[in-house]
């Protein structure tokens, strides 16, 4: 699933619909867009299902988020929860983390400690993504794949300076910088590491 469409780039760009000369270069734009934003957050947007291993804690912060489900949540090591199926199944989708409600907190001496101090793994299995982009983040996407199509046209990517009879033009290099507009945006979907 792409972040946005190629219509509504065409849109933003006055370009259209029927207008398709610059329709393969615009799809590869805002595939290359895509893969940059999602990069840059850390994350993945579309609706998918991933397996991942976790040390075994209170919550368990996945890395793809919103969570939609969780498939599976299998714990390895011994004293685990079910002992049939090593299965936890007491827990609750929180956003972007999974509580595990068999493990409570207690307070001992101003430290928190799990009351199962016993370290071990999970694997959980789980769907997460976004069934319909945030409209903030597609306005952000379509803004940065019209930069980069307007670059494109402007014939002086990688030009530094340009002479002109006796007047020459300096180019200032900003090719790694992001509008703070748009990166103001990005950093609110952006992963935060714990």
């Amino acid at each position: 699933m792409a972040l946005v469409a190629l219509s509504d780039v065409k849109s933003y760009l006055g370009i259209s619909i029927i207008d398709t000369t610059d329709d393969n270069f615009l799809n590869l734009l805002i595939s290359g867009v895509q893969e940059m934003v999602e990069n840059y957050c850390e994350r993945h947007f579309e609706v998918n299902t991933y397996t991942e291993q976790h040390i075994i804690n209170h919550k368990i912060f996945t890395r793809e988020y919103p969570i939609k489900s969780v498939d599976k949540i299998t714990r390895f090591g011994t004293g685990v929860i079910n002992l049939d199926t090593n299965e936890v199944t007491n827990y609750k989708i929180v956003n972007s983390y999974i509580d595990l409600l068999d493990y409570q907190y207690l307070t001992m001496s101003n430290r928190l400690n799990y009351l199962n101090s016993e370290e071990s793994y999970v694997e959980i299995t789980y769907t997460a993504g976004y069934d319909t982009v945030p409209f903030d983040l597609q306005l952000a996407v379509i803004k940065l794949v019209v930069l980069e199509y307007k670059k494109s046209r402007e014939d002086r990517l990688g030009v530094e300076s340009e002479r002109e009879g006796a007047v020459q033009r300096v180019y200032e290099k900003k090719d790694s910088e992001m509008p703070l507009e748009i990166e103001k945006v990005l950093i609110r979907y952006k992963k935060v590491s714990l």
